[in-house]
């Protein structure tokens, strides 16, 4: 346990630290931290990359941990898990012009890989170390940091002995266990790269900049079944699917030829006319513990697919063999779930919504609340109103809640906190919900803006839904896997999807229930929000304008 602290006494010259009790099993991470170094905090995990640091630094000082995402050993030793991240990418840290020795890593305490490196630069003299934790769960935590020599003469000092007190008391507790990992927001994370999850079901990270390299994209898709004899065909439609505007700029769809094995066959696609310059796209697959496939696509400027491309093809690999990729998919998927309360408001309950436009400065909003047959009255016309529990809601936030009278042509409103509204209450201003069964045929949108207007202050906002009369549809959140080439399912083959919309059972569909819009989408997530129509057009076939999530979007409204 303590021989990383003797080897940074030898190595430095310095007397043994001895760390002291552990801490109790953290619930947040950088609470946790403080608990064990209580000068330390931890950023927020960035690109695949979490920072420990002393409170008095920012994340940039040179004095600090980075830890990079937790993986599962899959049978690799500490070395093998060295040399992937450490060796010819972008993660080594600065080192000067000495070239970094893996051969030089040594164990300084059980289960703790490492390899030291000194260097000055200016008037920094600073100690580093990059290497890898390994847990008792047998799983792995690649790091790297830097201990800059102290400056007294600086008011904000920060002793080198401390540094290695708070690195090493951090490595003693994530091996043990005792300290956790953060959980990634998404399915895969890889450092160097951002990450974002798709309601698609695909995971896509970007990497900017590496090695000089231009901006690399990778794609994950879902897991699902694929018989052997038509990898080949889905891999070609995935990649289809994939060629972003900057691959080519003639519109040619680029030389095309399988690599690899006929067990792991890959697509190599070269795009020598890309706007950006050359570009390679490589497509291939990994298998889940469970035996489905998981379709993984590279877009990189980098003729032979090396450093950061292979590294990031490396990793989701582990994460997705490892069955890290699905668990956290599905924790996802299960998190959206938003369980219907028994006393929520039913159809029956409600009056209706009145409101009328306002004005908020160069921008028209709706200005409405939701009334309930019984006198009650709620300016939450957003959600679903079955989602609502009365009684729940208005000990939560009280000043949104009311009771009504009508006095004419008019709803006087008393709100709990005291306030009085009067609303208009006729015929042309109130919503009703969506007759049962009915289907919306066109590009409903709104338009909104605000600032000063005068360029550096303004801000305009566009949202538009296109709705089919066969229950589907694509909004600025879905449209990228809406008119896509290829999106799993889960049956034998790929999923050919349009642009007009589709019946086929992974497509993007919706459905209106009285008050209420579902929209589900191919990964499984249903998202629920409130919808009204006008009351006078209720008798429409089509009308010239809904509410979802109580924000009015019009048909044919396009932007520019």
């Amino acid at each position: 346990m303590f021989r990383f602290l003797t080897f940074c006494s030898v190595f430095l010259g310095l007397s043994p630290l001895v760390p002291a009790h552990a801490a109790d099993e953290p619930t947040e991470f950088s609470k946790a931290v403080t608990a064990i170094a209580p000068d330390w905090v931890a950023e927020k995990s960035r690109r695949g990359l979490t920072r420990l640091h002393p409170a008095q630094f920012n994340e940039f000082a040179d004095v600090y941990l980075e830890l990079l995402p937790e993986e599962a050993g899959l049978g690799r030793s500490s070395a093998d898990v060295l040399r992937n991240h450490f060796k010819g990418n972008t993660y080594s840290p600065n080192s000067g012009d000495k070239p970094v020795l893996l051969e030089t890593a040594q164990e300084t305490s059980p289960g703790v890989l490492l390899v030291p490196h000194r260097w000055t630069s200016g008037f920094d003299r600073t100690l580093g170390f990059w290497g890898v934790i390994k847990t008792q769960s047998d799983t792995f935590i690649p790091f790297r940091s830097e201990c800059r020599e102290e400056k007294p003469k600086y008011d904000r000092n920060y002793t080198q002995a401390s540094c290695l007190q708070a690195v090493s008391r951090v490595f003693v507790f994530l091996q043990a266990g005792q300290l956790r990992m953060p959980e990634p927001e998404t399915p895969i994370e890889v450092a160097g790269y951002s990450s974002s999850y798709s309601n698609s079901g695909l995971t896509i990270l970007n990497n900017g900049s590496s090695n000089g390299l231009r901006k690399v994209v990778l794609y994950t898709a879902p897991p699902r079944a694929i018989p052997e004899d038509q990898l080949q065909a889905v891999l070609r439609a995935f990649s289809d699917s994939i060629i972003n505007d900057d691959d080519y700029a003639n519109k040619d769809p680029g030389s095309i030829r399988f690599v690899g094995s006929t067990s792991d066959p890959w697509l190599r696609r070269e795009f020598p006319e890309a706007s950006e310059g050359p570009s390679i796209q490589m497509v291939g697959s990994e298998k889940t513990p469970d035996g489905k496939t998981v379709i993984i696509g590279i877009r990189c400027p980098n003729e032979g697919w090396t450093g950061t491309c292979s590294y990031g093809v490396q990793q989701a690999k582990v994460q997705i063999k490892s069955g890290k990729m699905e668990a956290r998919r599905q924790k996802i998927l299960a998190a959206n779930v938003k369980p219907i309360p028994a006393n929520g408001i039913k159809t029956a309950q409600i009056l209706g919504i009145y409101g009328e436009y306002q004005f908020n400065g160069t921008t028209s909003y709706f200005n409405a609340n939701l009334f309930l047959k019984d006198g009650t009255v709620t300016d939450n016309i957003s959600d679903a109103p079955m989602f609502l529990d009365p009684a729940v809601e208005r000990k939560k936030d009280p000043a949104s809640w009311g009771r009504w009278r009508r006095a004419g042509t008019e709803m006087v409103i008393t709100w709990d906190d005291g306030d009085t509204d009067t609303v208009p209450a006729t015929a042309d201003n109130q919503l009703v919900g969506g007759r049962a069964g009915m289907k919306l045929n066109g590009t409903f949108g709104s338009i909104s803006s605000g600032g000063t207007g005068f360029g550096t202050g303004g801000w305009v906002s566009r949202n538009y839904y296109t709705f089919y009369p066969d229950g589907t549809f694509k909004n600025d959140r879905s449209s990228s896997f809406a008119v896509s080439a290829y999106l799993p399912n889960g049956d034998a083959g790929p999923t050919q999807i349009a642009a007009g919309g589709s019946s086929a059972s992974n497509q993007a569909r919706y459905e209106i229930q009285g008050y209420m819009i579902s929209f589900t989408y191919p990964d499984g997530q249903v998202e629920r929000a409130s919808f009204a129509i006008r009351a006078k057009d209720a008798g429409k076939a089509q009308p010239d304008e809904v509410f979802i999530g109580g924000s009015s979007v019009k048909l044919n409204l396009e932007g520019g």
